[in-house]
């Protein structure tokens, strides 16, 4: 839209421009041709004055005009790039939080990555012991706040290794290491010390509506090849297959 009113303004001011040209091009034309006439006839002088006293005002008001209406539709074409500017960055934030960056690349590109095969990765999986009883003592938006509390602690200390998050589902957190970017012989390493840290970290979190339930959560990891590959069209999502 932004981009359509500043190609109307364009040509409205090209048009104007136009117009100046033709007035000043007609004007030379008519002292350059009428020169002779000029010097011997006593009425080309007051014709040329009415031209200039009729002309000059119009040009500087249409000169006037055209200048502002560039200024202004500039302005408008700014403020409207710097919106979609932003709007664009939240995209973009999303899709790093679904997707990763090399993946975002490629369907920016209108690509469709390829499945593919990680022949040395390991998968951690997590679930809260006990989350259907759990539930069934709490509110929905008890159940929805516990978990994102949960899992917003998780993101924060999973930013320390080099793990990637594949997905929550439910009550379950799926995270790997050595995919989407191979590294090499780090990846159970990093998962095991990861898995390390998030049980130390809840031992002790304290869930808000029920501060002395003591929280538990099942852990599993395991090492090997699978595969990665980009889930969906109208929400696209990386996910891992595999037996690891």
């Amino acid at each position: 839209m932004a981009v359509q009113q500043f190609e109307a303004m364009f040509m409205y001011t090209s048009a104007l421009r136009r117009i100046l040209v033709e007035m000043s091009d007609n004007i030379k034309y008519l002292v350059d041709n009428h020169a002779e006439e000029i010097k011997h006839n006593s009425k080309w002088p007051i014709i040329l004055m009415i031209c200039l006293v009729v002309s000059v005002p119009i040009i500087v008001y249409l000169s006037s005009k055209a200048s502002y209406s560039m200024r202004h539709s500039s302005k408008m074409f700014d403020e409207q790039a710097e919106i979609l500017n932003k709007e664009r960055r939240k995209t973009d934030g999303l899709l790093w939080q679904l997707l990763p960056p090399d993946i975002i690349a490629q369907l920016k590109a209108g690509d469709q990555p390829p499945p593919k095969l990680y022949e040395s990765a390991t998968v951690f999986f997590g679930d809260i012991v006990g989350f259907t009883n759990l539930t069934a003592m709490s509110t929905a938006g008890q159940t929805i706040q516990f978990l994102n509390d949960l899992y917003n602690m998780f993101d924060n200390y999973i930013d320390n290794f080099d793990v990637y998050k594949v997905e929550i589902v439910g009550d379950g957190y799926l995270v790997a290491s050595g995919l989407p970017i191979p590294n090499g012989h780090k990846h159970a390493t990093e998962i095991a010390t990861m898995a390390l840290q998030l049980m130390f970290q809840v031992e002790g979190f304290k869930i808000s509506h029920k501060p002395s339930y003591k929280l538990r959560m099942r852990m599993g990891i395991h090492s090997g090849g699978c595969v990665g590959s980009v889930v969906g069209s109208k929400m696209p999502h990386f996910s891992v297959f595999g037996d690891t």
